[in-house]
């Protein structure tokens, strides 16, 4: 449903600082993801450490994020092969660690347009994927 799609998006976001943030868990990830996005965040890496956590991770970086507001829903769509939900997002963070990996930015605010599509895994719906606008 709606409001079952914006949930597990803010849930998502709300997970978010402590899944890139110093704790990195990967449980969290795997009870808001599946598919595309569970995997980019937690297996796919060039360098054959896993994706964006473990880049995190392996470099001493971390994101701490200030906020993470849903500001809008644009669309939600239940009859696509893969539900999706459009919404518009306002974010706050900043990533820190060793500049030489490109860490250690400044705090970082910035609105965009997102959409989430959802998958269900072993009878619950999840997001697969995203894409920022």
């Amino acid at each position: 449903t709606h409001s079952e799609a914006v949930s597990i998006v803010q849930g998502w976001y709300n997970a978010k600082p402590n899944v890139f943030g110093g704790s990195f868990n990967r449980s969290l990830v795997a009870q808001y993801t599946t598919g595309q996005l569970y995997y980019e965040t937690l297996q796919k890496n060039e360098e054959g450490s896993s994706g964006g956590v473990g880049w995190l991770q392996d470099r001493g970086c971390y994101y701490t994020y200030d906020f993470s507001n849903i500001e809008q829903v644009w669309t939600f769509n239940s009859s696509a092969s893969r539900p999706y939900l459009k919404i518009k997002i306002h974010e706050g963070l900043q990533l820190h660690g060793p500049s030489q990996y490109g860490c250690g930015s400044a705090f970082n605010s910035y609105r965009k347009n997102a959409t989430y599509w959802f998958e269900k895994d072993n009878g619950t719906w999840k997001i697969y994927d995203y894409e920022v606008e």
